[in-house]
C-alpha cells in the first residue's frame, strides 16, 4: 500500500511541476503511517466499527482542537459560528462514548475450547492437586479485558496521530518567513507527505521482519501475510 501511495505522489508531483521538497511536510507521513499500522490490532480485539468510530471520533477532537485553538504554532481558526461549532463537538464526544461501550462478539479459537473441555475432564478424573488454580476461561476473559482496554488507548493514540497529519504542511504554510517560497497549493506537499509515508512504511516493515524472523535466517512470507491478515488468538464475528 504504501509504494502505491508513494507512486500517487510521484504521478501529483509530476503533474504539479516538481514543487520544492518539504522534509517537515515527511513528519505528516509518518504519523499517518504509525496510525496506520494499528488498524489490525485494532480491529483484532474490538471489531471494524467500533475500532474506526473511537479513532475517527478522536481524528476529528484533535483536529478541531488544533485548528481551532492553533496548536504546534499553526493559526487559529475562529468560526463563524462559535455554537454550531461547539454542538458538533458535543455531538461527536457524546456519540465516542456511547458506542464505546459496545461490546464486540469474539469467537474463542478451537484450540482453546479443546484445552478447556480436556480441563474439565481431568479436573474430574484427577486428584484435587492436580486441578488448575485459575480456570482456563477466567483466565481467557482476562486476557481478552486487558487486550480491549489496550486496543482502546491505541485507538485513542491512532486517533490523535491521524488528527495532527496535516499539521507540519500547514506549519510550513503559516510561517513563510521560515520557509521562503512555500506554496499555500496543499498538493505541492503530497510527494513530500507520500515520501513519509513510505519511509515509516518500510522502516516499520524492516523491524517486523528482524523481530519475526526465524534462527536459521529464513523468514517465511507466507506465515508473515497470514500472521498480518488474521491474527492468531481471537477473531470477529
Amino acid at each position: 500500500m504504501a509504494t502505491a501511495i508513494l507512486c500517487v505522489g510521484l504521478a501529483v508531483n509530476a503533474v504539479e511541476g516538481f514543487p520544492t521538497f518539504q522534509p517537515l511536510a515527511m513528519l505528516g507521513g509518518l504519523f499517518w503511517a504509525l496510525g496506520n499500522v494499528t488498524a489490525i490490532p485494532i480491529m483484532s480485539s474490538l471489531g471494524l466499527g467500533m475500532g474506526m468510530l473511537i479513532w475517527g471520533a478522536t481524528n476529528c477532537i484533535t483536529g478541531w482542537a488544533v485548528g481551532r485553538f492553533g496548536w504546534f504554532g499553526i493559526h487559529a481558526a475562529i468560526p463563524a459560528y462559535p455554537v454550531l461549532n461547539y454542538l458538533g463537538l458535543i455531538m461527536v464526544i457524546i456519540g465516542g462514548i456511547c458506542f464505546s461501550q459496545i461490546q464486540p462478539n469474539v469467537r474463542t479459537p478451537s484450540s482453546l475450547r479443546e484445552f478447556v473441555v480436556e480441563g474439565v475432564v481431568s479436573h474430574e478424573n484427577n486428584s484435587e492437586e492436580d486441578s488448575p488454580l485459575i480456570s482456563p476461561t477466567v483466565a481467557s476473559a482476562v486476557t481478552h479485558r486487558t487486550r480491549r482496554i489496550l486496543a482502546i488507548f491505541t485507538a485513542l493514540a491512532a486517533g490523535v496521530m491521524y488528527g495532527v497529519t496535516f499539521v507540519p504542511v500547514i506549519y510550513i504554510q503559516d510561517h513563510p518567513e521560515d520557509y521562503p517560497g512555500a506554496s499555500k497549493n496543499g498538493l505541492h506537499y503530497v510527494f513530500s507527505h507520500y515520501c513519509g509515508i513510505f519511509l515509516t512504511a518500510t522502516l516499520l516493515l524492516i523491524g517486523y521482519i528482524i523481530y519475526t524472523k526465524v534462527g536459521n535466517g529464513v523468514l517465511d512470507l507466507f506465515d508473515l501475510s497470514c500472521s498480518l491478515l488474521a491474527p492468531k488468538e481471537t477473531s470477529i464475528e
